[in-house]
């Protein structure tokens, strides 16, 4: 079995560049190559398409990767018709690979795999999630007597972010390194890493923060810190065989804990709430209000909470279309600071504000 992890795929094919035409791939009906340009045109992109690729999930051909001129891709998931990846900067995970493409999800990305029962429980995950969205989103949409409820999908051409947005999209290197599986842990030391920064200094306390010589980089927060939240949940670090799972309930209730455990803030100044997604909406008004969120990407559909199933965390600053802007947590990775994601994968979220009772 080879598995292809998004990381190792940065370090293996970055500055490659494929002379691939359209005309040399299998053949795709042209309309998706049209439903892709008609994308980038819709999101204020300065993009054009030079490859088009069928990607295997559970079932053959349900997605395809569009491979941008230069750098860039977009995967489709033809069933739903939308998009759900697109990143105008990052080099194509399959760039100049041969053989089966499989993709179950965001980070998921394979070739040739021999079992993919594990990877196929993640696709089902986001393809549920998917659904439960779209089939909510058009519900409220139709419901004719609510003047409340409007579209999910933006009239904005271009992107929509909140006033500090760029601390997410230039944080890059520091951050703590996602070595196990442990993104909601990174995920909220990033975040409170944000709330320092911006608001309220002593939120991390500086032998957890990371300073560096480019004044374009925010100060962010170092693997001490990741390894402390950890701990702070009753795990252990160091597991390389550890169960880091997370989900929005677990990183709601570690943030309370980690709030009260920290002197030198007052936790009656933070309010935190958390949900499952039933319209995108609810992140979208967070944006515009200036306020990011922790979303978690996968899940079970079932109204009673305990099992969801997630497949990776991240932080969502802005929106563009039906995508959310998001940073993906990963060190390192500047093409993944500001990356687009479909708001209709989100299966759960948390969100944080601050207002000090002295104002």
């Amino acid at each position: 079995m080879k598995k292809i992890s998004l990381v190792i795929l940065l370090l293996l094919f970055i500055g490659i560049f494929s002379n691939t035409v359209l005309a040399k791939n299998e053949e795709l009906p042209k309309s998706f190559l049209e439903i892709a340009n008609q994308k980038l045109i819709q999101m204020g992109l300065d993009k054009k398409v030079d490859t088009m690729k069928s990607l295997d999930g559970s079932q053959e051909k349900s997605y395809i990767l569009f491979e941008l001129e230069d750098s860039g891709y977009m995967i489709y998931y033809k069933e739903a018709k939308i998009f759900l990846e697109i990143t105008p900067s990052a080099i194509s995970p399959y760039k100049n690979l041969k053989g089966d493409l499989y993709y179950f999800g965001v980070g998921q990305y394979q070739l040739n795999e021999e079992s993919i029962e594990y990877q196929v429980a993640y696709e089902a995950s986001m393809k549920n999630i998917i659904s439960r969205n779209i089939t909510n989103s058009k519900k409220l949409l139709d419901d004719a007597n609510n003047s409340t409820i409007v579209s999910t999908t933006s009239t904005t051409n271009g992107d929509v972010e909140i006033l500090f947005g760029w601390y997410f999209d230039w944080l890059q290197e520091n951050m703590p390194e996602n070595k196990y599986g442990e993104c909601g842990y990174v995920a909220l030391a990033v975040y409170l890493g944000y709330f320092d920064q911006m608001f309220n200094n002593y939120v991390v306390p500086a032998q957890y923060e990371n300073d560096i010589d480019d004044p374009s980089e925010p100060t962010g927060t170092n693997q001490d810190f990741h390894d402390y939240l950890i701990q702070l949940d009753g795990r252990d670090p160091s597991d390389p065989n550890g169960n880091f799972g997370s989900t929005a309930l677990r990183i709601k209730n570690l943030t309370w804990d980690y709030l009260e455990s920290n002197e030198n803030v007052d936790k009656d100044d933070f309010s935190i709430n958390w949900s499952f997604i039933p319209l995108n909406n609810t992140i979208r008004n967070a944006i515009d209000n200036d306020t990011p969120s922790i979303i978690f990407f996968g899940g079970h559909v079932d109204e009673v909470w305990p099992n969801e199933y997630v497949y990776h965390t991240a932080i969502a600053y802005g929106y563009n279309d039906d995508m959310f802007i998001v940073n993906l947590c990963l060190q390192g990775d500047n093409d993944y600071s500001r990356y687009y994601l479909s708001e209709f994968t989100v299966g759960s979220y948390m969100k944080m504000s601050y207002s000090p009772s002295s104002c």
